[in-house]
């Protein structure tokens, strides 16, 4: 017996179920041949089970798409400019990849801070400016794969604001805020 139906497919097909123990006693079977049905009452009988098999599934469909859109979270609305944050869940190949000693559960969940170009809002969906993607990675990706980014609130969360660098002196005693270009660089370790 199917829940969502309330019905068996044999029945369904047939129009009855079948005897799961049969009669053990030749009366019992010979009463049976007097409730035989014409052709039509069997087709009747057939096409109300269909039809009412039919309505449990429309309704079980309904209770079922209420139940699971009762935990729904609304999808969120970006405007060109806007920066997010892009889900990881689809890249995770692309980011074990880049090194051989990354382990799967350590890469993290979302990465960014990256700039929407354009909003297709009918679709949920938004192309997104990565600077040094390949050439042949898709840059449009749908809302469920985004995150807003918000920005820290220094007055609420002081703990968390990152401490800006000093200036860097040079060899003649000018301190420097500002880096122009990186001219060199060296590995340590």
């Amino acid at each position: 017996m199917n829940a969502s139906t309330g019905f068996s497919g044999f029945q369904l097909r047939l129009g009855r179920c079948p005897w799961v123990i049969p009669p053990l006693t030749d009366d019992l079977l010979l009463s049976l041949d007097g409730d035989a049905k014409s052709a039509a009452d069997v087709i009747e009988t057939l096409w109300l089970d269909t039809m009412e098999a039919q309505d449990a599934l429309l309704r079980a469909k309904v209770l079922q798409a209420h139940q699971i859109n009762k935990h729904r979270a609304p999808d969120h609305t970006f405007t060109p400019g806007d920066k997010v944050w892009l889900s990881t869940k689809y890249r995770r190949r692309d980011f074990l990849q880049k090194k051989k000693d990354r382990v799967a559960k350590f890469v993290p969940w979302f990465d960014g801070l990256y700039i929407v170009d354009k909003a297709h809002s009918e679709l949920l969906t938004y192309t997104l400016n990565i600077p040094n993607a390949h050439k042949n990675t898709c840059l449009t990706f749908h809302s469920s794969l985004l995150k807003p980014w918000t920005p820290n609130d220094d007055d609420l969360f002081p703990q968390r604001k990152h401490q800006r660098p000093g200036p860097i002196v040079t060899e003649d005693r000018i301190k420097e805020y500002f880096i122009d270009k990186i001219i060199d660089e060296h590995k340590h370790g």
